[in-house]
């Protein structure tokens, strides 16, 4: 038989701790008897975000003639209180086998309390705030969208097109609203904050050069020029405070949002 995983479940049981938050995790698989154990590891949302947990896991072989897969593996884990993380919440869970790492499968899977916490199992994290998926796409949501602003006002510009200034216009007021409800409910640090506007203007430096292509408009060249002064100012104050300093040829999930 060929070597294969497969993700179940990931759920929380009582105790429950204030306001309904899981205490606990258990991740449930299943495999083929070519492997012997698993390395299970638990992000706060899609691949390259924050890791919660990973650690190996063995792989029983209890009796269960309805089962396509005779491995049974159960990884529980205690969560850390300051995460925040709430029945209905989606983690990013991967399971690879020690055995053979071509073998693993790969989720996004909801946390699924049993039985329900009273109250409904809502909650705030640290801060009054969101759990750290949450945080995590809002924070780049915000990070894309004003990317997404600057770019376009550059070729708004370059093509002296009204419509795509409107949009730019749009863009920014919809990136300010993201970025006010990242900053407010998750809380963010100052490195954090500085590595994530440093990288968008970074990336919208590269993505806006080819512009150039169009005019050689002073208007665009003065825009380019800000966007890399910006970049610079971002750099040193990031370097004055001993901050990483993000790579804009790397993802945005190298910051810990």
């Amino acid at each position: 038989m060929v070597c294969t995983i497969r993700l179940e479940q990931i759920s929380s049981s009582p105790p429950f701790a204030s306001g309904g938050l899981p205490q606990t995790l258990e991740v449930y698989g299943r495999a083929s008897n070519d492997c012997s154990s698993v390395r299970v590891s638990i992000a706060v949302a899609g691949p390259g975000s924050p890791t919660i947990t990973n650690a190996v896991v063995p792989i029983g072989f209890p009796p269960d003639p309805g089962s396509d897969l005779p491995g049974l593996f159960v990884y529980r884990v205690a969560l850390p209180g300051q995460l925040g993380l709430q029945c209905g919440d989606t983690l990013h869970v991967e399971a690879i086998c020690i055995d053979d790492p071509q073998c693993r499968d790969v989720r996004d899977m909801v946390i699924d309390c049993k039985p329900a916490p009273a109250g409904g199992g809502g909650g705030t994290g640290t801060n009054g705030g969101w759990s750290p998926t949450r945080c995590f796409w809002t924070g780049v949501s915000a990070a894309m969208t004003l990317l997404a602003a600057l770019v376009t006002l550059g070729i708004g510009i370059a093509l002296m097109v009204p419509v795509t200034n409107a949009a730019a216009i749009v863009l920014f007021g919809i990136a300010a609203a993201a970025w006010a409800l990242w900053a407010f409910w998750c809380g963010p640090g100052t490195c954090v904050r500085l590595a994530v506007l440093c990288w968008v203007f970074k990336r919208a430096l590269i993505l806006s050069i080819p512009t150039l292509g169009f005019t050689l408009s002073a208007l665009v060249i003065l825009l380019l020029v800000g966007y890399g002064s910006i970049a610079g100012i971002l750099v040193d104050r990031l370097r004055r405070m001993g901050c990483p300093i993000p790579s804009a040829l790397q993802p945005l999930t190298q910051i810990p949002l």
